[in-house]
């Protein structure tokens, strides 16, 4: 990714096409859980942003944020697991 933002936006659009795959939208989406490295208040302000243009902010299902050191990859910015209802 070129920047924490496409970084955000690419997992984003991995999780709507296995969504897709399971016949599923995110609004089927009962909890989210992010990790993101060296968190601090402008990745979370950068990830928020990203995040409501692919879910409804209106109807946002039960999350958590957690910073953390560094993930599987050193190259990884974010991860995110997902529990969507179908």
């Amino acid at each position: 990714p070129r920047n924490f933002s496409h970084a955000v936006d690419l997992t984003f659009g991995d999780m709507n096409r296995q969504l897709e795959a399971a016949g599923a939208t995110f609004s089927d989406l009962i909890r989210i859980n992010v990790w993101i490295t060296d968190l601090d208040a402008d990745r979370l302000r950068v990830f928020r942003e990203v995040r409501d243009r692919w879910l409804d902010v209106s109807n946002l299902p039960a999350s958590s944020v957690i910073g953390v050191a560094k993930l599987y990859d050193p190259r990884a910015w974010i991860e995110i697991d997902s529990i969507a209802a179908v």
